[in-house]
């Protein structure tokens, strides 16, 4: 058996009632130490910088409720002359409802003072973030110097950046030196700002980068290029394997938008039989992209003889050897994996071509209560054992005993509907469930 699976990308196209829920956290990493005292013009830069994040902040919300801001000092509670390198604190935890001019009545009652503790701030910054699944983390230094406290910021990042917490952190200097800047560039993406007016430019460029949002829909096709809905898949984090997003694939008229985090890399697992892995998705950061795959099946068989079953009073028959069967029906462009009905006569079964033995397992049964036409997938470990269309009403179905889960929808729902149940069933036991 074989599959082709091919990959393109289409036009920009983007659903505006398929949402899904992604928060965007922005930490502010201002430095306070004492240089930051010094004037550039009428202002210290101090000065510049609160005012600069305020204004931001308090723009940028409006037209982001998805994003939270926090902002955290460093070198701002003990004075350069004693010497301390733990001076770093978060002063505003992150928020979307911050009211205009808060964040200025924040700053203003601080002082620039200290030493200049990067490394320290960095590492602390982990902490803060509480990182979770559909959540981006992007941290924003601010600073005039490098580090004073023989920390290694360069170090730390790397770290936070193999941890996935942060990818790639903004650093903004603030009139530094060019051996400083070659310094401060190991951090994340530097960018040397000169004067007050160039402060704010740069800082809102970076604010406008870091607000934009990645996102896909992900579609099937057959080989005559029509849409083939209900196929279940699961985009997952490559370097975790966590998985981030999983979903009954929809008709074009019920497409999702699917919020990316960009600071991860992307694998595409779709749920077919065998199923298909693509461990990295190319993506552009910062727009949205339309991905489609076609999926080509060969025909092929595995015929085995020996059946047993059940009827529809539960009365086990002809068991020879006990094996466990799946009924696939495949055609020429798409493949639809079906566990065999717990009363369907073997008989019958033997005019398919493709049988395929994949369990030796007693079963366990399902009875579910469908609401609604739906479409389920039910999953035994990793394995897909059922992919179809539900009609209304209470449907019998045999699975493998063990844990399982099953995935579904109301065929008239979004991808984002896409519900899972998981249970755990012992042999020939009978579970009843309501979806």
């Amino acid at each position: 058996m074989k599959i082709l699976v091919t990959f393109w990308l289409l036009g920009f196209w983007v659903l505006g009632h398929a949402q899904q829920d992604f928060t965007k956290k922005i930490l502010f990493v201002l430095d306070c130490s004492g240089s930051m005292k010094e004037k550039i013009g009428a202002q210290s830069k101090f000065d510049i910088a609160i005012q600069t994040i305020n204004h931001l902040i308090d723009s940028v919300l409006e037209k982001n409720t998805n994003t939270l801001y926090a902002v955290r000092l460093l070198g701002h509670q003990y004075h350069k002359n004693q010497n301390r390198c733990d001076d770093s604190k978060l002063i505003l935890d992150f928020n979307n409802s911050f009211t205009t001019n808060e964040v200025l009545d924040s700053l203003s009652k601080i002082k620039p003072l200290g030493q200049t503790p990067i490394a320290y701030a960095l590492t602390s910054s982990e902490q803060d973030f509480n990182s979770k699944k559909n959540q981006q983390n992007i941290l924003i230094l601010v600073t005039d110097g490098r580090e004073t406290c023989q920390g290694d910021p360069c170090a730390v990042s790397e770290a936070l950046t193999k941890k996935k917490i942060i990818v790639s952190p903004y650093i903004l200097g603030f009139s530094v030196d060019s051996i400083t800047a070659k310094y401060l560039t190991c951090i994340g993406t530097f960018i040397n700002a000169n004067d007050e007016k160039d402060f704010k430019t740069k800082l809102t460029k970076i604010v406008s980068q870091a607000t934009k949002k990645t996102s896909m829909t992900i579609q099937f096709y057959d080989s005559a290029k029509q849409i083939i809905p209900n196929i279940p898949f699961t985009l997952y984090n490559t370097h975790t394997g966590e998985d981030i997003n999983t979903y009954i694939s929809a008709s074009k008229n019920h497409l999702d938008t699917l919020w990316i985090n960009s600071q991860l890399d992307y694998g595409l697992k779709i749920h077919v039989y065998p199923a298909i892995d693509i461990p990295n998705i190319k993506y552009i950061r910062d727009t949205h992209q339309d991905f489609s795959y076609t999926l080509i099946l060969k025909d092929s068989f595995d015929l085995h003889k020996k059946a047993w079953y059940y009827d529809k009073n539960m009365k086990k028959l002809q068991a020879p050897s006990f094996q466990y069967l799946t009924l696939i029906q495949s055609s020429e462009s798409i493949l639809t994996h079906q566990i065999l009905d717990y009363y369907q006569d073997p008989k019958i079964l033997k005019s398919h071509r493709d049988l395929s033995l994949i369990k030796e397992k007693e079963p366990c049964f399902l009875k579910l209560k469908i609401p609604s036409e739906s479409i389920l997938s039910i999953f035994h470990e990793k394995d897909l054992i059922l992919q179809k269309t539900i009609d209304k009403g209470i449907h019998m179905f045999m699975t493998p005993s063990g844990n399982s889960n099953i995935w579904y929808k109301l065929k008239k729902d979004h991808s984002k509907y896409t519900k899972i149940k998981k249970f755990s069933c012992n042999a020939l036991e009978i579970l009843s469930f309501e979806l």
